[in-house]
Parts: structure tokens; C-alpha cells; sequence
């Protein structure tokens, strides 16, 4: 895979000059794991900046790279060929019945996808992961909802159901910005600022993104990028705009 130049998005700085933000497959600061290890696994570079990697995701791909772990032959068949299975008995040949998958830990992720789409739910937030235990009983966060137990830093996130088309239809976005995004509702918290000495700072993280199935997707505070708006009708008369 080719090495290409770092590639910043518009105010990807901070305070001492660090890139913060490069979008989701730069992988400089701030990375997700994850995408590294799958761009290792199944090469698929065809949304990444210029298709290429960066420097920054050669070095996470290091931590998988020496690891002994691989994915097994059928989960890597599923990402290269997006081919769907046949449609069930009474529903068209010539339509393409979209996968679907789910998983439930602390949050929950849903997935959906057909050969030109990945439909992808934001989940909700994840329970705090250190709290206080009696004799095996979890308090939750906070006793009353007044002494907290737990900081917010250690809930886990959620994100936007977000639509992602394949590269042939809509080529070089590596950004979130740059999807069909449904962001759902949004909570901030107050958290410690590192940077400062006893200050505070807000942690926002989206939530209530559940609603994906079978290619549909459904939810409140849609986000669309600029060069979709094109593709959109109005409604029936009468019917509100959005």
C-alpha cells in the first residue's frame, strides 16, 4: 500500500500545534484501532485519502501486524465481496435484500449493508466502566442521582448512524462530515481539563441511534453533506419539508 502525505481537515490543530482530527482513516491522533486493523487485514483503501495510507496508520497497524491473531476466512470474505445473498420467496430477483447485524455488549452497534451501501446505527452510550460494587450490586453512576460514582470520561460513546456508499459511488470521503449522517440526540458533561489545573471541559457524545434495518434507517437530526442535496425531492404536497 502506498504511504501518502498527512492530511489535515480545516481546524485539526490544537493549543501546541498536534493534529487532533484527520478524518476516519488518517489514523494521526485520536485513531480508532479498529479501522487500522481492518485496513491491515483486507486492504481496502479505497475511501482513504488519496487511496493510500499514512504514516500514522502504518504505526497502528504495527500492534496487528505482530499479533497472531487473524480473522477468520469467512469474516474477511464478507468485507471483500459485498455480494448479497438472493432475496427471500416472494420478494423480487432483481432486488437486493440488504444484510443485517447486530451485537449487544455495554451498547449496542446494528449494521446493515448491500453491495453499493453500509448502513452503519451510532448506538446508544455505554454504562460507566468503573463504578462502586456492594456485595455484587452495581450502584450505576451516581447514588440518587446526586453523589456521582463514576466519571463521564468512562461511559462509553456513541456516534451517528451514518451512511457510507461505496467508493465507486461516492469516492475520497474520509471525513464524517462528508456522510449522510443521523445524529439523534446529543448529551454534553462537564469532565477535569487535563490542560488545565482544576478547570473543566465538555465531553459530548450522540445517543437514541438504534433505528437501522434491512437498508432503512430512521431518526431525528439528519445531517447531510453539500454535495447530496441534489439528490433530494420534496415530498408530497403539504407534507412538512424535512
Amino acid at each position: 500500500m502506498e504511504v501518502v502525505p498527512e492530511r489535515v481537515d480545516p481546524d485539526g490543530h490544537e493549543d501546541h500545534g498536534f493534529v487532533t482530527y484527520n478524518g476516519i482513516f488518517d489514523l494521526f491522533a485520536g485513531a480508532d484501532d479498529q479501522v487500522a486493523s481492518m485496513l491491515f487485514y483486507a486492504g481496502q483503501t479505497q475511501q482513504a485519502p488519496d487511496g493510500g495510507i499514512t504514516a500514522g496508520a502504518m504505526d497502528e497497524m504495527m500492534l496487528v501486524a505482530f499479533s497472531q491473531y487473524r480473522p477468520p476466512n469467512p469474516v474477511l470474505d464478507l468485507v471483500l465481496d459485498k455480494r448479497v445473498p438472493p432475496p427471500p420467496a416472494g420478494i423480487s430477483p432483481l432486488a437486493e435484500y440488504p444484510t443485517q447485524q447486530s451485537f449487544r455488549t455495554g451498547g449496542a452497534e446494528i449494521y446493515s449493508s448491500a453491495s453499493g451501501f453500509l448502513l452503519t446505527a451510532g448506538g446508544i452510550q455505554g454504562p460507566p466502566a468503573y463504578t462502586l460494587e456492594i456485595r455484587g450490586l452495581s450502584l450505576g453512576g451516581s447514588i440518587l442521582g446526586i453523589i456521582p460514582l463514576s466519571d463521564p470520561v468512562d461511559r462509553g460513546t456513541a456516534v451517528p448512524t451514518t451512511l457510507m456508499l461505496s467508493a465507486q459511488g461516492a469516492p475520497g470521503r474520509s471525513s464524517l462530515e462528508s456522510f449522510l449522517q443521523i445524529a439523534g440526540s446529543h448529551h454534553t458533561y462537564k469532565v477535569a481539563d487535563p490542560k488545565s489545573d482544576g478547570g473543566q471541559a465538555e465531553l459530548s457524545t450522540y445517543d437514541d441511534n438504534l433505528c437501522v434495518y434491512r437498508g432503512f434507517a430512521c431518526g431525528l437530526n439528519v445531517r447531510t453533506p453539500a454535495d447530496m442535496e441534489a439528490c433530494f425531492t420534496l415530498g408530497p404536497p403539504g407534507t412538512p419539508s424535512q
